[in-house]
Formats: structure tokens, sequence, C-alpha cells
């Protein structure tokens, strides 16, 4: 098997119209889980050029805050008061 071969399809199905609609919810976990933004962030430029990229990671940014914010307010929000 080609070792080259996974990140050839990975970065051709990222590509596509599909993975750039997975990008969206990957990216919201991303900043769910308090990782640094600006890694993914320039994955999406590099991916789909500065207008779609930020456009996606607008989205994504705003679906994970979305995510943290209800987790805050309800299952998590003892631990949040701490």
């Amino acid at each position: 098997m080609d070792p080259l071969w996974l990140p050839d399809h990975l970065l051709l199905w990222l590509r596509s119209p599909v993975g750039a609609m997975a990008f969206v919810p990957l990216y919201a976990l991303w900043v769910t889980l308090l990782l640094p933004g600006v890694w993914a962030s320039m994955l999406a430029g590099v991916l789909y050029g500065p207008l779609w990229g930020s456009a996606l990671v607008f989205a994504g940014a705003c679906l994970g805050a979305q995510a943290v914010f209800l987790l805050g307010r309800g299952r998590w929000r003892g631990w949040a008061r701490r």
C-alpha cells in the first residue's frame, strides 16, 4: 500500500462540497474542545481559499460557541460556576 494514498484522497475529499460541509461541524467540535483555532482556520484558508474558508470558519465558530454556551447553561452549569 502506498503511504501517500490516504493523504491525497483525504485532501481531495476535504476539497469537495461534502468535505466543506463536514468541515463546519468539525470546526465546531474543535472550538468546543477549546483547541487553538488558528491551525484549523489556516487549514480552511488553504483548502477553500480566503473567502470560502472564512465563511466556513465563521459558521463553525458560531456553531461551536452555541454548543459551549448551551453546555455551560445546562449540563455543565456547576462546573462552569466553579
